[in-house]
């Protein structure tokens, strides 16, 4: 393990041995008004505010328009002064480093370091804020300046409606992945050696389920002694439902002018791999918060 590694203490009532009983529940991704955007006006009625509040109770995701055509920057300001989210948040990877911008432009560039923001690669589940602790980054947005000319759709996946299904079905291996240093992410940023350990889930005082569920080549996974088989049970089952069409998961193009505003401590997300018109490359900018979205 690194060096540099940054463990973080986990006190929670969800700790192995003293869970309370869960609530199973799944968002219904598959339900077709899930991916309808809401159109907001320039000066957003309350009624508008609260339909995008509503769908992000029901699927702790929403697909936002503005009524006038706006940049992306100005887009994500607009949004975040809306919802007050504040300022957008830097993370620990990027800090004093050049990508140190509040706002990340994600498309194929050969001359980016990146390497999940810069490829027309496949993204695996992961949350974001890398080496942030669990809970973090709350919500996270992106915006769609250009799309792909084939492929680029955004995955989204209900780790924690997975997680609370295991709960209840198979206690050990859910707390296989309670454990305080059962996940291990790792920057593979050029010049950054920086690794996090922490749980992967997390029940919190209210018993809502926390993800930090990642799973890619920037993860290692370490189970507690003689908790080996209880790890790999739990992970089959999430990895089972992270790769299959089902209530929790779901694959979504996002449009040029939409914003896709997710919890990203209630969900992982990935990306399909894409073709690009390299005139028109396929182009979004992403912003995250520290701040919860209302109702997520």
């Amino acid at each position: 393990m690194s060096a540099h590694v940054m463990k973080w203490a986990v006190v929670m009532a969800g700790q192995r041995g003293v869970m309370s009983q869960p609530t199973v529940s799944t968002p219904r991704f598959n339900d077709e008004a899930a991916t309808r955007a809401v159109r907001l006006s320039i000066r957003p009625t309350a009624g508008e505010r609260a339909a995008v509040v509503d769908r992000m109770r029901r699927y702790r995701f929403v697909f936002v328009t503005l009524g006038e055509a706006r940049g992306a920057a100005e887009t994500l300001e607009f949004l975040a002064e809306t919802f007050e989210l504040g300022e957008p948040f830097v993370p620990e990877a990027y800090r004093s480093r050049r990508f140190d911008s509040p706002l990340s432009d994600i498309r194929k560039d050969a001359s980016s370091a990146h390497p999940g923001f810069a490829t027309d690669a496949g993204q695996p589940m992961h949350v974001d804020g890398l080496l942030e602790s669990l809970g973090t980054v709350r919500t996270s947005l992106l915006h769609c300046v250009r799309q792909a000319v084939t492929g680029g759709r955004t995955i989204l996946f209900d780790a924690c409606g997975v997680f609370d299904r295991l709960r209840a079905e198979d206690p050990p291996a859910a707390d296989a992945l309670l454990a305080g240093d059962v996940l291990e992410r790792f920057a593979t940023i050029p010049g950054v050696h920086e690794s996090s350990v922490g749980p992967a889930f997390e029940v919190d005082e209210s018993g809502r389920t926390l993800c930090r569920f990642s799973d890619g080549p920037t993860e290692r996974w370490h189970p507690g002694p003689g908790h080996e088989d209880d790890l790999e049970r739990g992970l089959s089952v999430l990895r089972r439902e992270a790769a299959s069409d089902g209530p929790y998961r779901i694959s979504v193009p996002l449009r040029p002018g939409e914003t896709l505003i997710f919890a990203n401590d209630r969900l992982s997300h990935g990306r399909e791999a894409f073709v690009d018109d390299p005139r028109n490359p396929r182009h979004l900018v992403r912003a995250l918060h520290t701040t919860p979205f209302p109702a997520a």
